[in-house]
């Protein structure tokens, strides 16, 4: 008797240990990383894992970081979401077929999304993507008023085919009602321990306006930052797009609150609510006695400007607006901290895949590896990249982090090089120090085959004269020739034409008048993720021909 008892507590361990382990996905929406000294209750989860203190984002930008993470890691230029809005970003833009609910479900995970999809899902309607047991799209722009009468868009969809949702009010604080949704869950079929789930969380805070809860309200009233590069004076070395910006210029503060010590405060006010709510979860996990085997993973799809350099928001190859928190709590690996460079919008994918069981190859790498074994080799830079801009307040970019370095190119030909041991805080840019010429040229080596597609932007057209012959050539940053150059929206003025492989306007303008219009660019290689090819599309630009 004591035999078989025996017996069967072996073939109950083996069962254990091969069951599939749950696993929770958290990412806020703008977080640095230097927050999370500010939410003691996820320090203390964190405590218990291991912490990567040198998480950087490939593209410090919601739209394409959210979409690099749902395709299971694949570069921008390969989701083709390049920016927040259209015509070169947003959710429509986004190809789903294969997003990481799509490859978690047919794995035998119950599935669950809650909180922000791609920038422009609002637009949308009710629509659900595929692969998802579970969906509670947020359907309201973070940036509304109230952060108390958000809409959703509740569904369920299957790996083969998205569905149609109900859109309801949720009429409690945002943070709250995610949370609630997500321990209701847990509380039914999340936590029958007969399937593994997947559940990503991606809640508001601390995006603008960073409304926090009531209870939280002033709770950093007195918190002033004036930190890193805060303040600094001489920007001699920085490029003319930072020496020529302003917060105005960049886009913030249509809401009165977008810089300056007050939205710093409420940013870490907004986080309290979420630290908070993650402890419940967490708690909730343990009371079911799923903690034991639910793996957790928490980031940022970006980091913020905190006024470093004069400059505020994201988008940015700074350190504030690349480097977010990145921990990751697994049964059984000890806790640590672990120095090595990660990128976790392009490493989740591949680390999902890895713990489910999944084959399949992306552009990220799986962690698992280095949480079993610190020894593991490891990659040794990372590439940055930035190609959707407003022409003053962000720019297009593109480079190499290393842990010793930052190496930045811009659309402007100009650089920046930063030595990250004896200036974290990129106040001095070494590009034009001769002594650094082999280091800058190596980096720019591990770039430039790097480089995403996009179009060297034009402010305006210059203004011409009809029957006065004009010319402009259309440039290109990145890409794979040859190229293939469309009129996108709106018409060339008579008499000038587009050479659709060159990207040359030329011609004599014929009639005056104001024109405007877009230019696309496809270039020649597929993406791996949507097997289409990379194009991408100017803005609307005037052309006055008088």
């Amino acid at each position: 008797m004591k035999v078989e008892m025996g017996l069967l507590l072996l073939m109950s361990s083996v069962v254990m240990a091969q069951q599939p382990k749950n696993i929770l996905v958290i990412m806020t929406d703008d977080q640095r990383w230097d927050t999370v000294a500010q939410m003691p209750k996820l320090s203390a989860i964190a405590q218990q894992g291991v912490t990567f203190p040198n998480a950087h984002q490939p593209t410090p930008l919601c739209g394409p970081s959210r979409s690099i993470l749902f395709s299971g890691g694949y570069h921008m230029q390969d989701t083709g979401v390049y920016g927040n809005n259209p015509p070169n970003g947003g959710a429509k833009l986004f190809y789903d077929k294969t997003n990481l609910g799509v490859m978690l479900q047919n794995a035998g995970y119950k599935t669950m999304f809650i909180g922000k999809w791609v920038n422009g899902y609002e637009g949308m309607g009710k629509y659900v993507p595929p692969g998802w047991n579970t969906w509670i799209g947020r359907h309201s722009y973070a940036t509304i008023s109230s952060w108390f009468n958000f809409q959703y868009v509740k569904g369920t969809s299957t790996a083969k085919a998205s569905s149609t949702g109900t859109i309801v009010n949720s009429n409690k604080y945002t943070t709250y009602y995610e949370r609630d949704a997500i321990l209701a869950a847990l509380n039914s079929d999340m936590g029958n321990p007969s399937k593994p789930f997947f559940i990503l969380w991606m809640p508001s805070a601390p995006h603008e306006p960073a409304t926090p809860a009531p209870e939280d309200a002033n709770t950093f009233s007195t918190y002033l930052y004036r930190g890193r590069g805060v303040g600094e004076t001489d920007l001699s070395d920085k490029p003319k797009w930072v020496q020529n910006y302003t917060a105005a210029t960049g886009g913030l503060g249509a809401y009165g609150n977008g810089w300056g010590d007050p939205f710093i405060q409420k940013q870490l006010d907004a986080l309290q609510g979420v630290d908070r709510s993650i402890a419940a979860v967490i708690n909730q996990l343990q009371s079911n006695g799923q903690w034991a085997n639910t793996v957790v993973i928490y980031s940022s799809d970006n980091g913020y400007q905190w006024g470093e350099h004069g400059l505020w928001g994201k988008a940015k190859p700074y350190e504030e607006s690349l480097h977010v928190p990145f921990f990751v709590f697994m049964p059984g690996v000890a806790p640590r901290t672990d120095p090595r460079l990660v990128e976790p919008s392009l490493d989740i994918g591949p680390t999902l895949f890895d713990i489910a069981g999944i084959k399949k190859t992306t552009q990220g790498t799986s962690i698992v590896p280095l949480l079993n074994d610190p020894t593991t080799p490891w990659r040794s830079s990372l590439y940055i990249e930035e190609s959707d801009n407003n022409l003053s307040g962000a720019a297009i970019f593109a480079g190499t982090v290393n842990p010793n370095n930052t190496f930045v190119e811009y659309w402007t030909g100009e650089e920046e090089l930063y030595d990250l041991i004896s200036d974290p805080y990129q106040l001095r840019s070494l590009d034009k120090d001769p002594t650094q010429a082999t280091l800058k040229a190596s980096m720019l080596a591990q770039t430039v085959p790097l480089l995403g597609l996009a179009i060297v932007p034009v402010n305006n057209y210059k203004t011409t004269k009809h029957g006065t012959a004009f010319s402009n050539q259309m440039r290109i940053w990145g890409g794979f020739a040859p190229f293939t150059w469309v009129v996108a929206s709106g018409a060339l003025p008579p008499g000038i034409k587009l050479n659709r492989a060159t990207g040359l306007l030329s011609g004599v303008p014929t009639t005056p008048g104001t024109y405007n219009f877009s230019l696309r660019v496809t270039d020649s290689a597929l993406s791996p993720q949507n097997n289409a090819y990379h194009t991408f599309v100017t803005r609307v630009n005037k052309l006055v021909v008088n």
